[in-house]
């Protein structure tokens, strides 16, 4: 295990990369497709070409003609070139790198692809250069990104390693992820801390620990997929949005003593067990919750995700989702149906210790099935209850 800095400012060069078509077209090949996929795997784009006859150099020929006028924005980055069997992609921009590869339908021809001249380039993970040794991290190191102005965009995909900890520091200047792109870092880290006020971080893996204590001011500060079993944003320097997105999920998330303007966005699908929320915003569009601890700031929640148990000590509770909730406690605070954007809501057991439950939406849309408890609060409703709540 070792510490392994990120610096970047690595020297550019062009990536070289070949496909060789060997000496074995019988004529039955039907189909020679070239694929060819962006920095996170997510966009593929293809072109494809019916080999004729048996001379590799004439099929060469073809497939280079058919590369070098695709519109497409991943073939247009690469200039295509062939010379007798061989054709050669050279990327337009030194620095960053292209991915792709070639299959053969019927017969018996084949294709080898290969990269003679690896990408070189200061934003490039990939780029031994731009780590101290000389050497990218490899599984189990320590990760420190800071410290450095130059961003991470290129060799994005390390989702084959697991590091000890990946740290994105106060220092560092630029982003981790291509924002443009929507490219995340890919890989899997037991701690994750960011705590960096200038660039953008783009992160997809699972961890076990991860920990924010400082972000950009902006809307996508953090980004954030996968499984993270405790997550823990805190600290005035957190000021931006920390947007967990398709695929995320979390254990626990503690979110306290946060910037006023800091914010928690969830995609569709993102679930959590416990969220202890205390501070700014949180807008939750994702699926269910099993229990939240609200103390402080504005949580809203909208969909379809289930709730199980809410206790709101403080702050507000702005409910908008269609989801059952088995146990409301409203212990301080406020928790209000009054934006409710759903035909029905389902309350199970409800108790109203203190603070306000405030129904009144005009949408005629909570039903309790058991008579709620008021002790020293109130409940505020636009309708007389089918139920009478009981003091």
């Amino acid at each position: 295990m070792a510490v392994i800095k990120w610096n970047g400012g690595a020297s550019t060069t062009a990536q070289v990369s070949t496909m060789t078509l060997n000496n074995d077209f019988n004529e039955s090949e039907t189909d020679i497709t070239v694929t060819m996929t962006a920095e996170d795997g997510s966009t593929t784009q293809t072109v494809s070409i019916t080999p004729s006859g048996t001379d590799e150099s004439v099929i060469a020929t073809s497939l280079q003609a058919a590369l070098a006028a695709s519109t497409q924005t991943l073939f247009a980055a690469v200039t295509w070139t062939v010379a007798t069997t061989v054709v050669t992609g050279t990327a337009k921009v030194a620095g960053v790198p292209f991915y792709f590869g070639s299959a053969v339908t019927g017969g018996a021809g084949t294709i080898t692809d290969a990269t003679g001249t690896a990408n070189s380039g200061p934003n490039d993970w990939n780029t031994g250069g731009n780590w101290g040794g000389g050497s990218k991290p490899s599984g189990s190191d320590d990760v420190l990104i800071n410290g450095s102005t130059y961003a991470i965009l290129y060799g994005l995909d390390q989702s084959a390693l697991s590091f000890d900890s990946v740290r994105i520091g106060p220092t560092m200047k630029a982003d981790v992820g291509d924002v443009s792109g929507g490219y995340m870092l890919a890989c899997d880290a037991t701690t994750l801390t960011i705590e960096t006020t200038s660039g953008k971080v783009l992160f997809s893996g699972d961890t076990t620990d991860t920990t924010i204590t400082a972000t950009q001011t902006s809307t996508n500060a953090v980004r954030l997929s996968g499984a993270h079993n405790a997550l823990v944003v805190t600290g005035p320097q957190v000021n931006g949005t920390v947007d967990l997105t398709t695929g995320a999920s979390s254990s626990t998330i503690t979110w306290t003593m946060t910037g006023r303007a800091a914010k928690l966005t969830a995609s569709s699908g993102v679930t959590c067990t416990t969220m202890r929320f205390g501070m700014g915003t949180a807008d939750w569009r994702g699926g269910n919750i099993t229990n939240l601890d609200l103390f402080g700031g504005v949580f809203i929640q909208r969909g379809s995700g289930a709730l199980t148990t809410a206790d709101v000590f403080g702050g507000t509770y702005d409910h908008r989702a269609s989801g059952t909730i088995a146990s409301v406690q409203v212990l301080g605070g406020l928790m209000t149906l009054a934006n409710s954007e759903v035909s029905a809501v389902t309350f199970t057991n409800t108790s109203v210790v203190a603070g306000t439950l405030d129904l009144r939406s005009g949408l005629d849309n909570v039903t309790f099935s058991n008579n709620p408890t008021v002790k020293a609060g109130q409940i505020l409703s636009d309708r007389v209850q089918t139920v009478n709540p009981k003091v």
